[in-house]
């Protein structure tokens, strides 16, 4: 693989081969889980999941009642997905770039988890996300940091490199608030987390530790 692209992904997802339903974890993060309450608090109804994956993040949302969107640009992800969530009918699958997403003012909040560190254009998205946002909707994101030990292996002065085709960008906290400058910042929490093997042909197919940068962030 020497892309970034759906076929890059394509093959991760088709090459798992793993009693788990997701290629990345079992369960759904804890902290976007952990923020659903507030959601419900705030009138939250319609949720996107930004490349959603193979929807572990998009069951825990359906199952807490929200209407999910869920967009991924890799048809393999999205066939996962659809298996992953067939029995709600509150979730809705989409293909779609992030780069090029079609959205304007329709969701209460937006949810992106472990999308950032391979986004090579990520102020076009961040600006679609914005624009798909209804006033005052929140956007819940995930910034891999600078204090990964994936980072870190390559001396901390290299925060943004290809691996095994696969793009990675870390971020500081500096960072990631200069990427969503046009968002208020309610909220930033860092949080070390373990990850299970992803797969043959991901860069990490061991157990491994990871340092996330979480944010909400209002339009």
């Amino acid at each position: 693989m020497t892309e970034n692209g759906p076929n890059t992904w394509n093959s991760i997802y088709e090459k798992f081969q793993h009693e788990r339903h997701s290629v990345w974890k079992e369960a759904a993060t804890p902290w976007f889980v952990s923020k659903m309450a507030f959601l419900k608090e705030l009138g939250a109804n319609r949720i996107l999941d930004a490349a959603c994956g193979d929807a572990r993040n998009t069951r825990a949302f359906a199952e807490s009642g929200f209407q999910v969107v869920g967009v991924d640009f890799s048809e393999k992800a999205l066939a996962r997905a659809a298996k992953n969530t067939s029995t709600f009918k509150n979730v809705t699958l989409q293909q779609h770039n992030l780069e090029s997403l079609p959205f304007s003012e329709e969701f209460d909040a937006i949810a992106c988890d472990y999308v950032a560190v391979h986004l090579q254009n990520p102020k076009q998205v961040v600006t679609n996300f914005y624009n798909a946002l209804k006033p005052k909707g929140l956007l819940l994101i995930e910034f891999l940091s600078t204090q990964d030990p994936a980072c870190v292996a390559h001396g901390g002065e290299q925060n943004s490199f290809m691996s095994n085709g696969v793009f990675h960008q870390f971020y500081s906290e500096s960072d990631a608030r200069h990427l969503l400058k046009d968002f208020t910042i309610l909220e930033t929490t860092s949080v070390w987390h373990d990850d299970p093997g992803h797969g043959p042909d991901f860069p990490r197919n061991d157990h491994h530790q990871h340092h996330s940068i979480y944010v909400i962030a209002q339009k």
